[in-house]
């Protein structure tokens, strides 16, 4: 089941550090076009649930450090922040 959801991760970004059995860290930095990270993060969130029967909580943050903080908040509080957090600074 690892292997599938990272496969599926992979699809959207295949910059991808898998850190364990079930996290992995995308670089999105690369993308040279500007994509709604909160609707990009629903749409994986929703469609790697699906595949996997498995709840899937999303982090969007400039360092892995924030990264990981974002991804807890929202495994912990996932009706108040529907399983995402997009920490990232306005320019």
């Amino acid at each position: 089941m690892s292997c599938r959801k990272m496969d599926l991760l992979k699809t959207y970004c295949p910059e991808i550090e898998i850190y364990s059995i079930d996290e992995a860290f995308l670089d999105f930095s690369t993308y040279t076009t500007n994509i709604n990270l909160r609707s990009y993060g629903e749409q994986m969130s929703r469609n790697l649930r699906k595949a996997t029967s498995i709840p899937i909580s999303v982090g969007f943050a400039p360092i892995k450090a924030l990264d990981k903080a974002a991804n807890r908040i929202a495994k912990k509080h996932p009706i108040a922040t529907n399983g995402l957090i997009v920490w990232i600074p306005v320019k």
